[in-house]
């Protein structure tokens, strides 16, 4: 297979969402194993998703809290509260959840309602970390159902008040922007009845068959000025009150894709963004993922579409691509390396590529990572930290990790063969050393803060600098590539296969230039409980007191807290509290 690579003539500069203003509804189920399964994610396996939302956005919102919740979306409030604590990075503003419950109409034998429900889990949550849950609202459908008996309604919300007062939580309801009359109509009738006991409110304005025709910056404006005038006629009743928009760009067709689709979608999320910013009144977009399980027009109404691996039922597998950055990739004519372990690399000439051959390549790019970028930049890549890989090494009963075999194939090249490659033979690239002159050491580069150029599911981009470039003086700005601590061992070895390729085509003005490489971990072999057979006695050596030695990167201090939670007796360990106290 000829492997042709591009270099991307211009950078996007995108315009980041309000992360104050701007908030997302989070439906976890968005692989097409998921339908029919409530039950699909615990707590671990919600984590990557959040992760990737988190990224965007500071607030998401889920629902609705009732008697048939699915399990997965009960527990979102707990995983989103066990990311900001363990999880978040340092430099990031915590992710906050908004609940959505059901009505649940008093009697007097009544014993829980669904509102107990909705603030069990925050509480749980708020726990582990605090402020992670601020506001509750009640579902439009459930209070619509109310509109004959504002009684019910007003009795259930003096109980939830009962249960709040003495709390920082907030109570809202989430109602149809049909509530709020026509542009010179009044509110409807239940309205004001209702407003004593709610002081925030989120209209959804749901889009007809011709809105999806417009153009989505006029739908946006009309959007937005429905909820304006929402809000000048409730603060007829009351000065304090408050509101936010809800709404979806859902689909017209029922293709599985369509840029069109996409590109009104970017458009008409971008437009709400500004509208926010400018009149400071919060959009709830839904949603953060495409979720396949629904009817088509509302299954790729998300801001991510799922890329690879759609059949899994393992969310740290998953690879996301933001639809923006789908169609500023095609838009660029952006081709990416994918596969680069099956490749086999051929001398090949950039001029006689023609345009045909590179749309052909776009089109079945599977991948957002974003190693090719602005030609002032050389790319080097960063292996760092097999340690961190522990959590990842049972995975369905099976050990991942590099082992001694592959680290001497990548250090010595491999004589191996490949049963994937053609004939069963060994791609070129893999066949040659590990060129050492590509080694750099940590002093050599450092990372800018606060500079990520992309992320994918296991990689993340940053911009860095080299000191002192190959002892010209010069320092040289530079594209670090690295895996994240949540991802598989197999991204380790994908980075490795990916310095191996860029270094045996070495350098050319128009393709991208590996400069440099840092694989002192992967050299030493950091492999959790290196040399030890993982048969049963290992198990029994655990219980005997077997710890891992102390990581050469660990921070000060840090490998004692470790040990304390290898404790064998469970009460001398500490417990989060503890922990989030001590690494104060």
């Amino acid at each position: 297979m000829l492997l042709k690579i591009f270099l991307v003539s211009t950078v996007a500069v995108e315009t980041p969402f309000s992360r104050s203003n701007i908030v997302v509804w989070f439906d976890p189920f968005v692989s097409i194993t998921d339908k029919g399964s409530p039950n699909a994610y615990d707590i671990d396996a919600l984590i990557p998703m959040i992760s990737q939302i988190s990224t965007k956005f500071s607030k998401v919102i889920f629902g609705r809290i009732g008697e048939k919740i699915e399990f997965s979306k009960r527990i979102i409030p707990s995983a989103v509260a066990t990311f900001n604590q363990f999880h978040r990075p340092p430099d990031q503003p915590h992710l906050e959840v908004m609940m959505t419950f059901e009505m649940t109409v008093i009697e007097n034998d009544t014993v829980s309602t669904n509102f107990d429900m909705a603030k069990r889990l925050a509480d749980e949550a708020n726990k582990i970390y605090p402020e992670t849950v601020k506001s509750f609202y009640i579902d439009n459908q459930s209070l619509s159902k109310s509109k004959k008996n504002i009684d019910d309604a007003n009795r259930y919300f003096n109980y939830i008040h009962n249960l709040i007062n003495s709390t920082s939580y907030k109570l809202g309801a989430f109602l149809s922007s049909n509530d709020c009359g026509r542009e010179n109509a009044p509110l409807s009738s239940h309205i004001p009845l209702i407003l004593p006991s709610i002081k925030e409110f989120i209209f959804s304005v749901s889009l007809s068959q011709d809105d999806l025709n417009q153009e989505p910056e006029q739908v946006a404006s009309r959007s937005g000025r429905i909820i304006e005038h929402c809000l000048e006629k409730l603060k007829v009743y009351n000065s304090n009150v408050s509101v936010a928009l809800y709404t979806a760009w859902r689909s017209d067709t029922n293709q599985t894709e369509s840029d069109a689709h996409d590109r009104k979608l970017v458009k008409f999320w971008e437009t709400l963004n500004d509208w926010a910013i400018a009149t400071n009144i919060p959009v709830v977009l839904h949603g953060a993922f495409d979720t396949p399980y629904k009817p088509a027009k509302w299954s790729k109404t998300g801001w991510w579409r799922l890329i690879q691996n759609l059949s899994y039922h393992n969310s740290s597998q998953y690879v996301f691509e933001e639809k923006r950055a789908k169609l500023q990739r095609k838009k660029n004519k952006l081709t990416l390396i994918r596969d680069i372990t099956k490749l086999e690399i051929k001398p090949f000439d950039l001029d006689a590529t023609t345009d045909k051959d590179l749309t052909e390549t776009v089109a079945d790019a599977s991948t957002n990572w974003p190693i090719i970028i602005a030609s002032t930049l050389l790319v080097l890549f960063l292996t760092v930290g097999l340690a961190a890989f522990i959590t990842k090494l049972f995975r369905k009963g099976r050990i991942k990790y590099v082992d001694n075999e592959e680290l001497k194939e990548f250090y010595q090249g491999s004589t191996s063969i490949n049963a994937d490659a053609p004939n069963g033979s060994v791609p070129e690239a893999h066949k040659t050393p590990y060129n050492k002159d590509l080694e750099l050491s940590k002093s050599d580069f450092t990372l800018e803060s606060n500079a990520l150029l992309g992320s994918g599911a296991f990689g993340t981009v940053v911009r860095g600098i080299i000191r002192n470039f190959k002892g010209t003086g010069e320092d040289v700005s530079v594209a670090v590539k690295t895996t994240k601590l949540s991802s598989p061992p197999t991204a380790i070895t994908g980075m490795m296969s990916e310095i191996k390729v860029l270094g045996y085509l070495g350098k050319h003005d128009q393709i991208v230039n590996l400069i440099g490489a840092y694989t002192k971990e992967i050299r030493r072999g950091d492999v959790p409980y290196g040399g030890l057979s993982w048969t049963p006695n290992f198990v029994t050596q655990l219980a005997q007191g077997l710890h891992l030695e102390e990581p050469a990167i660990s921070e000060r201090g840090m490998y004692s807290h470790m040990l304390r939670c290898w404790n064998m007796d469970p009460s001398k360990r500490p417990t989060f509290s503890d922990l989030k106290s001590s690494m104060q």
